[in-house]
């Protein structure tokens, strides 16, 4: 029996490509997008299938169906139903920069409503300020995973 989802890296092993062409297989409609690194199976062999099949069609009519696939996307990207991955970073980066500056004034915050001693404040902050410091070991982690995959703009949006 088939699995429903494969991973992308999985995919990727079997076909003997990179996970990061698998990622523009799947952002240029070749095959399904997709959801937390995992794309479905069926859909991904039946798409793949039917590229085969248009590369054997005349080169007008691959022509025609590369442009109505252009198209269909960036109908897609002009209705919002399908958002580039430099947007999403954008706006992810904006909530990690607020997010971080308000967790930097926690201790303060809480000194002035409850009347925390110095070195309560001071407490509060190392613990603030540690879980800041595994959030960026994740963000580096991330980093090294995109250029490990040879993810360029992955590596630059993480930088």
């Amino acid at each position: 029996m088939l699995p429903d989802k494969i991973h992308r890296k999985d995919l990727a092993a079997l076909l003997e490509l990179t996970p990061r062409r698998i990622d523009q297989m799947s952002e240029d409609g070749i095959i399904p997008k997709s959801e937390n690194g995992m794309i479905d199976f069926a859909g991904a062999i039946r798409a793949l299938v039917n590229r085969k099949k248009e590369e054997k069609m005349p080169a007008v009519e691959r022509l025609n169906l590369a442009k109505a696939r252009r198209e269909e996307r960036k109908d897609r990207q002009e209705s919002g139903d399908d958002i580039s991955a430099p947007i999403v970073v954008r706006a992810w980066e904006e909530i990690a920069v607020t997010w971080k500056q308000r967790m930097l004034r926690v201790g303060n915050n809480v000194q002035s409503k409850v009347g925390l001693t110095e070195p309560q404040r001071a407490a509060v902050d190392e613990e603030v300020r540690g879980a800041l410091g595994e959030l960026g070991k994740k963000l580096n982690y991330a980093a090294q995973v995109a250029e490990d995959e040879g993810d360029e703009k992955g590596i630059e949006a993480l930088k």
